[in-house]
């Protein structure tokens, strides 16, 4: 069988990259496999940065045309519509590949399936259908959905047999946005372990370093830290960063922030040294949507998050706001926190700082809660859905 994912953020190295390199290395092993791309990429650096074994995969980098660059440029103005029509031309591209399945796991992505069976792995659904024509948003969705009708003779959605959404949340708003049921397939999570060592006086917090939507908000965790006025502690934000203007001066913000505070900023760690971190952290924290309203921005707030997970395999209790994908993961009071304001966090990490028997009750919960989110589970669902998926087709 062969098999085509379709990432072409692989230079980000967020959680949906590390999802499509999970993917890969377990369907290489009964499938041929390719992940299609488009920028050049060492695919040394995705085994070293995700943990994955890639040798069985082809990486596969289409290029694109200055035009096709452009359309698909995300900075440039009315970046949907030229990426509508980019897309349906790169779809002539990959069926190239005659692929038996194709799996689409692009962000907002328009792209009609080049083969016949579709899935599509949905991180979060761009709204289709506008709520209010009238408006300048609503009338530019409506232009960017009609001709997307028009160059693929129909919904680009109906090339796609099986919708696979990362959490409740993100199928959820599959219906509403797409009205369209959904499967829910967890993310991977790596079981990163409990070290041998004593937990140090540590918050954690890991994801990618970058400015604009769905931002993960390390300005702000850096001021509550500061707020907490607590010098028994250190703050470890990780995380990948982002090569653009606004992400650099967004980075070049927060290292002014942190100045004579016991404050740290890690920028593309290895796999090996992330996993020690978390080992020697006590709790972690996340606050990606703080500041934005679900029901207007849905988009905005973390749609599931893996570094939640993987911090509570290593024993690190999650103290994490209460928006998207969070709640599905922490059992507030049982595995972890969940804040809805500013001043809740400070007093939920004064009380694990505080209470050693609360947090290493909280602690042994967390590891046992991960596990309902390990890569094994999510081996076994993917596995049975894909034999499912062509036993029906055949």
């Amino acid at each position: 069988m062969k098999i085509g994912i379709y990432n072409p953020h692989l230079l980000m190295l967020g959680g949906g990259e590390k999802s499509t390199c999970v993917f890969a290395e377990l369907l290489s092993s009964e499938n041929e496999v390719y992940i299609l791309t488009h920028s050049p990429f060492s695919k040394e650096v995705l085994e070293q940065t995700f943990s994955v074994n890639l040798s069985r995969v082809s990486i596969c980098v289409i290029e694109l045309s200055f035009f096709l660059k452009f359309l698909t440029d995300p900075t440039k103005r009315l970046w949907k519509i030229r990426n509508v029509i980019g897309q349906a031309v790169l779809k002539n591209k990959f069926k190239s590949f005659n692929m038996d399945v194709f799996i689409n796991h692009c962000h907002a992505s328009y792209l009609p399936a080049p083969a016949p069976i579709g899935i599509y792995m949905c991180m979060f659904p761009q709204r289709l259908y506008p709520d209010n024509i009238v408006s300048v948003r609503g009338f530019y969705e409506y232009c960017v959905n009609g001709i997307s009708y028009a160059l693929n003779k129909g919904s680009f959605l109906s090339s796609y047999q099986h919708i696979w959404a990362n959490s409740e949340y993100t199928k959820n708003w599959i219906r509403q946005y797409w009205n369209r049921d959904a499967m829910v397939l967890y993310p991977p999570c790596e079981n990163i372990g409990i070290g041998k060592e004593e937990k140090k006086r540590i918050i954690l917090s890991v994801g990618r370093f970058f400015y604009g939507d769905h931002n993960k908000r390390q300005d702000f965790m850096i001021e509550s830290f500061k707020k907490l006025n607590r010098f028994d502690c250190e703050l470890h934000i990780a995380g990948s960063l982002r090569e653009d203007m606004h992400s650099s001066k967004y980075v070049a913000r927060l290292q002014t922030m942190v100045n004579g505070f016991p404050i740290s900023l890690h920028f593309n760690m290895s796999f090996e040294k992330l996993r020690d971190l978390y080992r020697k952290s006590m709790i972690y924290w996340h606050a990606a949507g703080y500041g934005e309203r679900e029901d207007y921005a849905p988009h905005k707030v973390e749609h599931f998050g893996i570094t939640t997970v993987e911090a509570m395999s290593a024993g690190v209790v999650p103290v994490v706001i209460a928006l998207g994908g969070q709640p599905e993961i922490v059992e507030d009071g049982i595995s972890g926190f969940l804040w809805s304001s500013p001043e809740e966090l400070l007093l939920k990490t004064n009380r694990l700082l505080d209470d050693e028997k609360m947090f290493l009750e909280f602690s042994r919960s967390a590891v046992e809660r991960s596990r309902a989110f390990s890569k094994e589970l999510f081996n076994e669902q993917l596995l049975s859905c894909l034999r499912d998926i062509i036993k029906n087709t055949n």
